[in-house]
């Protein structure tokens, strides 16, 4: 329960665009805008790094101690990438991520959704 009044709280930032990272070209009016500034929002409160936003791809990237995230924002398609200790490089992809589930990735990336796959 915690965790949903974070997220409605974090969500719910009324915020001007003082954000540190490339600036969102397709404007505030599109559907997207609020959605990617969620993301951001979730970002900075759990310490992760923007390294890149691609608009053709729909995709946000982040970073943290050595691991990446990237975030296809249309579909809600979330892929971690990091070293696993016995199997080395990997990657998961979770489809359909909740705002909820997002939170709980960006705070611990190895969190199973039940809903993943996994590539090497």
């Amino acid at each position: 329960m915690r965790i949903i009044k974070l997220l409605k709280s974090v969500i719910g930032l009324n915020k001007t665009d003082k954000y540190k990272y490339k600036p969102i070209n397709i404007g505030q009016t599109h559907e997207w805008y609020e959605r990617i500034k969620k993301i951001r929002d979730l970002a900075d409160l759990n310490s992760w790094q923007e390294i890149d936003l691609q608009e053709k791809t729909t995709m946000i990237s982040f970073r943290k101690a050595g691991m990446r995230m990237n975030i296809y924002y249309t579909k809600m398609t979330v892929g971690t990438a990091m070293r696993h200790p016995k199997m080395g490089s990997t990657q998961l992809y979770r489809r359909h991520v909740t705002d909820e589930q997002l939170y709980k990735l960006m705070r611990n990336p190895r969190h199973h959704t039940g809903r993943g796959y996994y590539k090497k």
